[in-house]
C-alpha cells in the first residue's frame, strides 16, 4: 500500500469559510486560529490515515475520549487532559479516535509569536522545533479549559 503524501495545513489555507460546516466553533485569521470544538466544526479537510504538515505551531488539548496519532512518525495516544505542543512543520497523522473524542486547538503563525511575551517553555519547544506531550492534572485541565473560553 502506497503512503499518502502529507497535505500542508496552514492558517492561510484554512481561512476559507466553506471548508467547515459549523464556523461558530472556530476563529481564524492569517496570524492566529482557535478551534473550540474540533468535532462539531465538521471539517471537509481532515481524514484518518492522511498525513498533514502543520505550517504553524499548535497547542492542542484533549477534552474527552481518546485519539491515536503519529507526530513526526512517533505514535501517541492522547486522552482527556493531555496537552500537546506541536512545533511548526510537524507531520501529524490520526490513526483512530473514539466516538466521544473532542479536542480544542490554537494555531499561531510563527512571526506572530515574536510579538508575544513568550513563555520560556513555549519558546523552547516551538522555537526549537520540538514537540511536547503533557498529561495535565485535573486542576491544570480546568484552567486550560477556562483559557479557551475567555
Amino acid at each position: 500500500m502506497a503512503a499518502n503524501e502529507p497535505l500542508e495545513i496552514s492558517l492561510k489555507n484554512v481561512l476559507d469559510y466553506f471548508i467547515v460546516q459549523n464556523n461558530e466553533y472556530r476563529f481564524v485569521t492569517k496570524d492566529f486560529g482557535i478551534v473550540s470544538s474540533f468535532m462539531r466544526m465538521t471539517s471537509e479537510l481532515f481524514f484518518i490515515h492522511q498525513p498533514y504538515k502543520l505550517k504553524e505551531g499548535r497547542i492542542v488539548y484533549a477534552v474527552s475520549g481518546q485519539v491515536t496519532l503519529s507526530i513526526n512518525l512517533i505514535q501517541y495516544t492522547a486522552k482527556k487532559g493531555d496537552l500537546l505542543l506541536l512545533a511548526p512543520n510537524s507531520i501529524i497523522e490520526i490513526h483512530e479516535f473514539t466516538t466521544d473524542f473532542e479536542m480544542r486547538m490554537m494555531a499561531i503563525q510563527n512571526d506572530f509569536i515574536q510579538f508575544l511575551n513568550k513563555d520560556e517553555v513555549l519558546e523552547y519547544y516551538i522555537g526549537r522545533r520540538e514537540n511536547l506531550f503533557l498529561p495535565l492534572s485535573e486542576k491544570d485541565y480546568e484552567m486550560t479549559e477556562r483559557y479557551f473560553f475567555l
